[in-house]
């Protein structure tokens, strides 16, 4: 989402993607409504970076909960418009996992905005740790956790998530796909299968033929992260259908 935005004219000195929400509300919604018609079965909301101590940045702590419904709000509208039923993710960024307070607020926020499940998506080792401790035994609704690098003995956080009743765990932000591969295959190994999938910057064809080696290794969830568009959406939706 953000770097989609960029393209539509974000400056991300001066501003942030989850702010378009409420700022741009049809650029955002224009966004879903491309990646539902490439083929996309679940939206995930613009809130990557709607916790209030990043929002406190730009002196708007206090919409933090605004900013977080209109996002669910929007990918919701998106599926309604288009008659496809579908879910949508609550994303949540690295930043809200500085303090736990902040973390639940931001989880609350999103829950109470209709949001089918939790998504704390691009953290290091530290941060995934807290988002299970936290939160894996904390509420009703699917807790996933996606992570940039997970270091040379993968297997081991994986037990401490599904120890913590993770629902889902996998990788985005990254473009190195010996590493990507890597890692899913270590996890499958010990029979704690990544089973999501959000690379950055990689060409539609390379997704979909990460995507087919990742899916042979239990992946589950594919889309994109930084720098990929509805073109890498519609690859996918050739090969992947109905996942729930």
């Amino acid at each position: 989402m953000g770097t989609r935005l960029i393209g539509q004219g974000l400056d991300l000195a001066t501003d942030d993607p989850c702010l378009w929400s409420l700022r741009r509300p049809e650029t955002v919604l224009s966004v879903h409504r491309d990646d539902l018609k490439a083929g996309s079965q679940m939206l995930t909301s613009n809130s990557f970076g709607a916790n209030s101590q990043w929002l406190a940045k730009f002196g708007l702590a206090s919409q933090m909960k605004a900013i977080n419904r209109a996002a669910v709000e929007l990918a919701r509208r998106a599926f309604a418009e288009s008659g496809i039923t579908g879910k949508v993710i609550g994303s949540i960024g690295p930043w809200a996992l500085s303090e736990q307070s902040n973390a639940q607020e931001q989880v609350a926020a999103l829950l109470d905005s209709g949001a089918d499940l939790i998504l704390f998506e691009t953290c290091n080792l530290v941060q995934a740790k807290l988002a299970a401790n936290w939160f894996g035994h904390e509420i009703q609704k699917p807790i996933w956790i996606s992570i940039w690098n997970w270091g040379d003995q993968p297997e081991e956080l994986a037990k401490e998530l599904e120890q913590k009743n993770i629902s889902n765990w996998g990788m985005n932000c990254i473009s190195d796909i010996a590493q990507i591969l890597d890692t899913f295959k270590q996890l499958n190994d010990h029979h704690l299968s990544a089973t999501i999938l959000k690379p950055s910057n990689i060409n539609p064809l390379e997704l979909v033929d990460l995507s087919l080696q990742c899916q042979s290794l239990g992946g589950l969830y594919f889309g994109g992260c930084c720098g990929t568009t509805s073109d890498h959406i519609t690859g996918l939706s050739h090969l992947f259908r109905n996942p729930f």
